[in-house]
């Protein structure tokens, strides 16, 4: 149980410092809020249009398997961000294509990653779970950005 909510708050972590760097990071390369938008839309999109085929393939198939696919999916994308960035890019487009992909492995690592502690532990232990893991996103959600934007300042290159 704790591995789950371990692991929750290190994914919603890392996934919320990469967009907050994301984000700086295409602004400074383009100067358009709009840009921002658009990477938002980027990052949101797969999520709303592949949210009947995830639920599906939820129901079907091993939450496990099909959740470990997801989240390596987003590890390759993730990956090959970092790899762009390191080349001192001039253009934002291979951005938003790394960041649609993310967005996908996100979408498909959604739906069996939140259904899953309902089938890894006992249901008397089930609302303990729930509890420390809405706490874990919440602590998430302010230490993601801090992280993304001082690793972003501090430029690691």
């Amino acid at each position: 149980m704790v591995a789950i909510v371990v692991s929750a708050t290190c994914s919603g972590t890392a996934t919320l410092a990469l967009t907050t760097a994301l984000g700086k990071f295409v602004f400074d390369l383009t100067h358009s809020e709009l840009a921002l938008g658009l990477l938002g839309l980027a990052e949101f999109a797969p999520g709303a249009l592949l949210v009947l085929v995830t639920g599906m393939l939820a129901d079907r198939f091993d939450r496990r398997r099909l959740g470990a696919w997801a989240m390596a999916g987003q590890a390759v994308a993730a990956a090959a961000l970092a790899w762009y960035v390191g080349t001192d890019p001039t253009s934002s487009v291979p951005v938003f294509v790394l960041v649609f992909l993310f967005g996908v492995g996100r979408a498909f690592a959604a739906v069996p990653l939140r259904a899953l502690p309902a089938d890894a532990v006992p249901a008397n232990r089930l609302a303990w779970l729930s509890v420390r893991r809405t706490a874990t996103w919440q602590i998430s959600m302010i230490v993601g950005p801090v992280v993304g934007g001082v690793l972003y300042a501090s430029d690691l290159r």
